[in-house]
């Protein structure tokens, strides 16, 4: 006899839930991008308050550049499994760029 391979579970699919988001800072003040570029800094808190992975993307582009240029300008990538990670890692990085 043959048998079936098993079916996932439903909570498996609840989870392959994706949201991303990408938070600019290339126009940012230097200290300030400066602040939120910190590995320990950004990863640990953004992490921890809000379970979202992040990564930085892009280089920076001067700002009167940016109309003409093909690079993507420095940005925080933001990823999650639901909207709230994405809303509180969000939220964790306008306090960073505010201290």
């Amino acid at each position: 006899t043959t048998t079936e391979p098993a079916k996932k579970p439903a909570v498996e699919e609840i989870q392959s839930q994706h949201f991303e988001m990408e938070y600019e800072i290339n126009d940012l003040p230097l200290n300030v991008r400066t602040h939120i570029l910190l590995r320990g800094v950004v990863e640990n808190r953004v992490t921890s308050a809000s379970g979202a992975s992040v990564r930085t993307e892009g280089s920076y582009v001067v700002p009167q550049n940016k109309k003409y240029s093909k690079q993507k300008p420095l940005c925080v990538f933001i990823e999650g499994t639901c909207e709230e990670s994405i809303s509180l890692a969000k939220k964790t990085l306008d306090e960073l760029k505010a201290e």
